[in-house]
């Protein structure tokens, strides 16, 4: 996050007492930490958050715009367990840098620990709007503390208006409700499609490690949970669409495996004596992009089908044996490489990349026949 925004870092360091200590198991429930707590979060995955956030909307946001997606001045955002506010201060970030004209923001900042929504109340109005004058930001916090998915259904048609929101962003937040419900990211998906605005995005981001899930009787990979749930949803009638990774965009819906996912990392310089040393931290993560039916899914989606065709092309996995090509993604480097993510094929920046270098080189192959 230095890289990125070093005044909000040292912001959140000498005025808020923020502090870094990497504890031996993970975090996985905020809902109950008290403000001591926050302070140690808001300086270990605060930072985190912001630099995943960053990256990964500046990735979609680069290739959408393409598409124009925000063709107005206008962007209607909803944050689902924003916590402190790593990710939508790291969304904010890119929209302030990536959309070349004056923007109006509308935000719901939802979560259930009271004293996290005062932490980003006060780095909004005693910091952000004093650096970020260009856009009018509006931010609605909403406190409620979720036990299922049922809550989140409730609350987001009792809060939001119908098709009125173009970015939903949830990050490491539904893993905490799996105690109470395993199916909670499908009916987040399902309670999504009344709020999100034809060619709406979805942001479903969660860490790779196991957690105590409903119904089961040892710890399980967050990241089989929310495979399971995408595909139920996707074989039942539906309006979202998923994109990223590219290996669950092409089989998803027909995969047989329970046990398979794909992650990427993203790399934060984190402050560790909350002087001047800094570390570059790990955080790996898996992440799917949705979108809501429309014509810019219909193009992203004729895109993606085709990049899918190349890479099976020179998969190591074609025959019968195998459900999923995931299983290759360390078998041609070629086509996904390191740059800017680990696994290429959640960047559709790099994904792009890969499909116009295939078509040049055919291009010049051809010339030579």
């Amino acid at each position: 996050m230095l890289d990125i925004n070093k005044q909000l870092y040292y912001y959140l360091i000498k005025e808020l007492g923020a502090y870094y200590e990497q504890h031996t198991n993970e975090v996985k429930s905020n809902l109950n930490n008290s403000p001591e707590e926050n302070k140690w979060y808001l300086g270990t995955y605060f930072p985190k958050s912001f630099k995943e956030s960053y990256t990964i909307f500046s990735d979609i946001l680069q290739f959408f715009n393409n598409y124009d997606i925000f063709n107005n001045n206008e962007i209607n955002i909803l944050d689902l367990g924003s916590g402190t506010g790593g990710q939508l201060f790291g969304l904010l970030h890119v929209l302030s840098n990536k959309i070349n004209r004056n923007l109006k923001i509308n935000i719901y900042s939802i979560d259930g620990n009271e004293n996290a929504l005062e932490i980003q109340k006060n780095i909004f109005k005693n910091y952000w709007i004093y650096r970020y004058t260009e856009q009018d930001i509006k931010i609605k916090f909403i406190h409620y503390a979720f036990k299922n998915g049922d809550d989140i259904k409730k609350l987001l048609i009792n809060n939001i208006e119908e098709n009125s929101i173009d970015i939903f962003l949830s990050f490491k937040f539904l893993s905490e409700v799996l105690k109470n419900d395993n199916k909670v990211y499908r009916k987040t998906l399902k309670a999504s499609e009344n709020i999100l605005k034809e060619n709406g995005i979805l942001i479903l981001d969660d860490v790779c490690m196991p957690i105590a899930t409903y119904g089961e009787m040892h710890e399980k990979f967050i990241p089989y949970t929310i495979n399971e749930n995408i595909k139920e949803y996707l074989n039942s009638e539906h309006s979202l669409n998923l994109l990223l990774p590219l290996c669950c965009f092409y089989n998803a819906k027909q995969c047989k495996k329970s046990n398979c996912y794909a992650q990427c990392s993203i790399y934060s310089n984190m402050i560790i004596d909350n002087n001047t040393y800094s570390k570059q931290v790990e955080c790996k993560i898996m992440y799917n992009l949705f979108t809501k039916n429309g014509i810019i899914h219909e193009n992203i989606q004729s895109f993606l089908q085709n990049v899918s065709t190349i890479c099976l092309n020179f998969c190591a996995f074609k025959d019968n044996s195998k459900t999923c090509y995931c299983d290759c993604n360390d078998k041609f480097k070629e086509y996904f490489s390191t740059t800017n993510f680990s696994n290429s094929q959640f960047s559709l920046v790099k994904l792009n990349e890969i499909y116009k270098e295939y078509n040049d080189k055919i291009n010049i192959d051809l010339e030579f026949l």
